[in-house]
């Protein structure tokens, strides 16, 4: 599903002008955003958990050497109850 999908969804679901759940959207986004470039966590209840993590200890896939000092953050999601 792209994002016009879900605000085409949710405004024929909701019947919310598309402009309105586009910057809803978006805003919801940009909090989520902002929550994990401060705290490194994100949980909406019913919904799941947004956890940022490192990744260390990184290898060169051409030549399988490890690349020194070198360290990247990746995004994981876990689904709630």
């Amino acid at each position: 599903m792209t994002k016009q999908d879900l605000i085409m969804q949710l405004h024929e679901k909701t019947g919310v002008q598309k402009s309105k759940v586009e910057a809803i959207l978006e805003e919801l986004t940009g909090t989520i955003t902002e929550e994990l470039k401060t705290n490194g966590k994100f949980y909406l209840s019913g919904l799941g958990s947004f956890t940022v993590h490192k990744r260390t200890n990184l290898r060169n896939p051409k030549t399988n050497e490890l690349i020194e000092g070198k360290t990247t953050k990746y995004i994981s999601f876990k689904q709630g109850s």
